[in-house]
């Protein structure tokens, strides 16, 4: 089963599926684990979007970059990216170190990714597999490295986890995020 978050039709329209309250911290060194698919609904596109997945200090849905908030997410902005692959960024709310994947963005299709802070090297790994469309069965697919970030969230700074879909103005229609999985542990 599937939490599905849809947004408007007019541009900057945003929706988002996040925790209440802080979540984690960097100094604890949290694995997060998501299982998600994006699209727009009613048509397979990734066209006018911005998609965060990830873990931040504060909603990033009007954001192009983390660069003014902690964070370390799973992203996807059809204006600043270009591309159809998958970015990862991290920021301590002064610098953002942004990394293009190999990972390809699929209209309706579902991932999982995963996000290692590890506090004592200052360290933040991304890790991702694709799993097919979310209407068909899915492709068993062991997670990989995707990147890895030196630029990692202030280690105290309270952290929410979740993601949000925002419309860029573009092409301004619905766009969707579903999360069927959020897993958190800490050492």
């Amino acid at each position: 089963s599937w939490i599905l978050s849809a947004t408007g039709t007019a541009a900057a329209d945003a929706n988002k599926i996040v925790t209440a309250t802080a979540a984690c911290r960097r100094n604890w060194n949290p694995w997060a684990r998501f299982k998600f698919f994006v699209g727009a609904s009613g048509a397979a596109t990734i066209q006018s979007v911005r998609w965060w997945i990830g873990a931040f200090a504060s909603d990033p849905s009007a954001l192009d970059t983390l660069i003014t908030i902690s964070g370390a997410c799973f992203c996807y902005d059809t204006v600043v990216d270009g591309t159809v692959f998958w970015r990862t960024e991290t920021s301590d709310a002064t610098s953002v170190d942004r990394k293009t994947t190999d990972m390809p963005v699929v209209a309706n299709g579902v991932y999982t990714g995963e996000i290692r802070m590890d506090n004592t090297n200052a360290v933040v790994e991304f890790w991702m597999a694709y799993h097919g469309l979310s209407s068909a069965t899915r492709t068993p697919s062991p997670l990989r490295k995707v990147s890895a970030h030196s630029v990692v969230p202030l280690a105290a700074t309270p952290l929410l986890l979740g993601g949000t879909a925002t419309v860029l103005a573009t092409a301004a229609a619905t766009k969707k995020l579903a999360i069927g999985e959020v897993c958190l542990s800490m050492d």
